[in-house]
């Protein structure tokens, strides 16, 4: 049905109301690269951001929707964009524990050692999780 409603036209960079997430956002959170890709296909803004300032990015990683995370580089998805508490998408893929989506995102050029709004990196963040893959 996604496609049908790009094929009549539907507008895709139209944002919802309770988070301001685009069709985009909400297709890389639930993980499908077709429709991922026939959005971005129809010119939906790859690094469009939610009132949270999250990205599509941002949410395939905290997903660990791995097709998605490439497709969305290939496609320039910035990769050193913050969230409203100072957090890239590698910090993301970190904080939710997306090892592979971090490596992604390293192998592309993503920062490790950006800090977030309280000063934090990635490996700050998985010390204090306790995550020992990341």
């Amino acid at each position: 049905s996604v496609k049908a409603l790009l094929e009549v036209g539907a507008t895709v960079d139209l944002k919802e109301t309770k988070r301001q997430a685009t069709a985009l956002a909400l297709a890389c959170i639930q993980g499908d690269v077709a429709i991922v890709e026939a959005l971005l296909d129809k010119g939906a803004a790859v690094n469009s951001a939610n009132k949270d300032n999250e990205t599509p990015l941002m949410h395939a990683c905290e997903a660990g929707h791995d097709g998605v995370v490439e497709l969305l580089i290939e496609r320039k998805a910035m990769l050193e964009a913050l969230n409203m508490g100072g957090e890239s998408a590698f910090m993301v893929a970190c904080k939710s524990s997306k090892v592979n989506a971090m490596r992604l995102l390293a192998k592309r050029g993503a920062a490790a050692d950006l800090k977030n709004a309280t000063g934090e990196t990635a490996l700050h963040i998985a010390c204090r999780i306790g995550d020992d893959q990341c």
